[in-house]
């Protein structure tokens, strides 16, 4: 004869309203949750593409004061224009859409992985260690799919502007995440600023 069991065990069981109720909350949770959820996602989409531009932007400026300086350099880059012989740098990518069609979309383009990933061909007259790479990593499309550019054809003091306008702004830009480059490609550094939903570093 066995002895009874000082605790009863049984099995717990949900009820098919039980497993309702519970399958309702965890929907009601999600769906509030859900913004929260896409809003932290959107925020660290944003903070990558600007982290990325400020690392481009500085490469950028690196190149320009590195190879400023010489009488030769890549493509037809010399000390007679003192910039660079085309109107974009950019990534790999889909290439955004543009609010206004300007430079950003129909100028002349060279690549980043030309111009900073890979080495760029030291100058004869000088051969220190400088002239290496400046990005060491290639940066891709934006968290979007899309291009990062900058337009380069308007950096430094020989940029296109008339002798009483200021010179222009400088930008890595990211379409950020509607796509659309709502930035003018060419604004005065005293007033320049972002347009739209775009994400930004100012090279000068």
């Amino acid at each position: 004869m066995f002895a009874r069991p000082l605790i009863a065990r049984h099995r717990a069981s949900f009820s098919p309203l039980d497993l309702a109720v519970l399958l309702a909350a965890a929907t009601t949770v999600g769906l509030v949750m859900m913004p929260s959820i896409s809003a932290f996602f959107t925020a660290s989409r944003e903070i990558r593409a600007e982290r990325t531009c400020y690392t481009i932007g500085a490469a950028v400026a690196r190149f320009y004061r590195d190879w400023d300086a010489t009488a030769a350099g890549p493509g037809s880059w010399g000390t007679s224009a003192r910039r660079f012989p085309f109107d974009l740098l950019v990534s790999q990518g889909d290439r955004p859409i543009e609010a206004r069609r300007t430079e950003w979309s129909t100028g002349h383009v060279s690549t980043l992985t030309e111009y900073l990933v890979n080495r760029p061909t030291k100058p004869t007259q000088q051969a220190d260690q400088r002239f290496d790479q400046y990005i060491d990593f290639d940066p891709g499309p934006d968290p979007w799919g899309h291009r990062y550019l900058v337009n380069v054809g308007l950096l430094g003091p020989a940029s296109p502007s008339p002798p009483h306008e200021q010179p222009a702004a400088v930008w890595v830009l990211s379409a950020g995440p509607n796509g659309t480059i709502d930035t003018p490609y060419r604004q005065p550094v005293g007033t320049a600023s972002l347009g739209g939903d775009d994400i930004g570093a100012r090279i000068q």
